[in-house]
């Protein structure tokens, strides 16, 4: 299981390698106010892949250091996680970029995700 374990945090490494090339390139090499929505959409793609592996990767060896448990458990814990902190990253940027992100905003969103969370536990 160890080996395992070892082979899915080295795959994981590499994503997130290759997600934040992604995302530096296009954050360096693109303007925003001419880039197509195309570019947009793969922006926000490659900000959300990497945030997904890089706090699934911290999640995972959180739990593993500290809550000692079955690998699987603590890696299905620490996806649903990561996409839920993943979400809201992008989103927080996605409603800044558009000029919609107030405090209430952030708040509520926030909350919906605080109550998805719950929902998933029980």
């Amino acid at each position: 299981m160890l080996e395992k374990a070892k082979t899915h945090s080295i795959l994981l490494g590499l994503g997130i390698i290759f997600c934040g090339f992604s995302l530096f390139s296009i954050i360096r090499f693109t303007d925003p106010y001419t880039a197509g929505a195309i570019t947009h959409i793969l922006l926000y793609l490659s900000l959300f892949l990497f945030c997904v592996g890089l706090f699934t990767l911290a999640g995972i060896i959180i739990r593993q250091r500290f809550f000692y448990g079955i690998y699987i458990a603590n890696l299905i814990t620490s996806f649903r996680q990561a996409i839920l902190l993943a979400v809201l990253v992008t989103g927080s940027l996605l409603l800044q970029a558009k000029g919609l992100r107030y405090w209430w905003v952030e708040l509520i969103f926030v909350l919906f995700l605080v109550m998805l969370e719950i929902f998933f536990n029980l």
